[in-house]
Parts: structure tokens; C-alpha cells; sequence
């Protein structure tokens, strides 16, 4: 579980580590035979050099130190 103010990296750039500022969801309107799709939740994170990335919570992992 993520939240406001973790470390993480995303799994393609683990020497990148960066903050979480903010968690957005985004409503998918995909419909199939078995019903709608859930939502995505997408996080953005900023990085030292002062970027900010929207990457899925999915493609992140959390950095302990």
C-alpha cells in the first residue's frame, strides 16, 4: 500500500528514486462481456531534480532504507 510522502522507483529505473506527492484515480469506462473494469490509480511522483512522473501504483515499488 502506497501513500503521500513514500520513497519508491519505478521496477525500469531502480537507480531513480523519487516521492510521492499526490494519488489520483482515473475511472476506466471499458466495457466487457463479464462487466466494467475497475479504476486505475495512478501516482505522481517527484523526483530530486524537481520532475514529476504520473506512473501507475502497479509499475512502483517502495524503497526502504
Amino acid at each position: 500500500m502506497f501513500k503521500i510522502g513514500d520513497k519508491v522507483h519505478h521496477y525500469m529505473e531502480i537507480n531513480k528514486c523519487g516521492k510521492i506527492v499526490k494519488i489520483l484515480s482515473e475511472n476506466n469506462s471499458l466495457l466487457t462481456s463479464g462487466g466494467t473494469t475497475s479504476s486505475k490509480v495512478i501516482m505522481l511522483v517527484e523526483y530530486p531534480d524537481s520532475t514529476i512522473k504520473k506512473i501507475n501504483s502497479g509499475d512502483l515499488m517502495k524503497v526502504y532504507d
